[in-house]
C-alpha cells in the first residue's frame, strides 16, 4: 500500500471522504461490547449509551463491526504514512487506543478469549447450549484479521500479542472438536477463519495456530 500511489483526483476524494467517516466513529461505542464481556453489564442495558447497529444487544455477531474498522484504518495509516502526517498520526492514535482496550479486555479473560458476545454463543453453535443459533466465528474472521491487519501495516507489537493469545485460545477451543461437531460448526462458518489463521501463522511461526488453520479447511 505504501508503494503505489493513485492520482486521480475522483479516487483521492473518495479514499478522502471514507477516512473521515472512518474517524467519526467513536472507537469506544465499538469497544462497549468488548468491554462488557471482560468486566462489566451488558451494554444493552447501560442507560444512556448509543451503539452502533447490532451492537446493543448479546448477538453472535456482536463486534465484527471493530474487525472491519480495524482493517480500513490500518490500510489508510500504510496509505497516509509518506504523504500526510498529521491525518497518519490521528489514525495512529485511534488504533493504538483501540489495541491497547482490546488488549487489557484480553488480559481480563480466561485463555486469551476477546470478543464482544460470552463465550456461550460458540456453545450454541457446536451443540453444547440452547440458543438462537448465529455465526460467531464469522465475526471472529473479522476481528482476528482486523487486528492482524494493525500488526502487519503498523508494526504494533501489542497487536500481534493479543492476536496470538486469540489464536491460542481458538486452538484450544477447536482441539475439543470431534469429526461431527466439525461438521456441525463448518455450516455456519464458510472459510474465513482458516485464512486469518494462517496469516497469524506466518506471523509468528506457532505450530499450534496452523493445527488451528487447518481445523477450519
Amino acid at each position: 500500500l505504501a508503494r503505489v500511489r493513485v492520482t486521480d483526483p475522483h479516487y483521492r476524494h473518495r479514499f478522502t471522504v471514507a477516512v473521515g467517516q472512518l474517524l467519526k466513529l467513536d472507537p469506544d461505542q465499538l469497544l462497549t461490547g468488548f468491554r462488557a464481556v471482560a468486566s462489566g453489564p451488558d451494554p444493552s442495558h447501560a442507560a444512556g449509551r448509543r451503539h452502533r447497529r447490532r451492537e446493543g444487544s448479546l448477538g453472535s455477531i456482536r463486534g465484527h463491526a471493530l474487525g472491519h474498522y480495524l482493517t480500513a484504518l490500518a490500510q489508510a495509516y500504510r496509505q497516509t504514512l509518506d504523504d500526510a502526517p498529521a491525518l497518519n498520526l490521528e489514525i495512529a492514535d485511534d488504533l493504538g487506543h483501540v489495541i491497547d482496550e482490546l488488549a487489557a479486555c484480553q488480559a481480563r479473560s480466561a485463555g486469551g478469549y476477546l470478543f464482544a458476545s460470552p463465550e456461550t454463543c460458540f456453545d450454541v453453535v457446536e451443540g453444547r447450549a440452547a440458543g438462537e443459533e448465529g455465526a460467531p466465528w464469522s465475526a471472529m474472521q473479522e476481528l482476528l484479521a482486523g487486528i492482524v491487519a494493525v500488526y502487519e501495516l503498523t508494526g504494533n507489537p501489542t497487536a500481534l500479542d493479543v492476536a496470538s493469545r486469540l489464536g491460542d485460545w481458538v486452538y484450544q477451543r477447536t482441539g475439543r472438536w470431534d469429526d461431527a461437531m466439525r461438521s456441525r460448526v463448518l455450516r455456519v462458518e464458510h472459510g474465513g477463519m482458516n485464512d486469518c489463521l494462517y496469516a497469524l501463522y506466518q506471523l509468528t511461526g506457532d505450530p499450534n495456530h496452523l493445527t488451528a488453520a487447518h481445523r477450519f479447511d
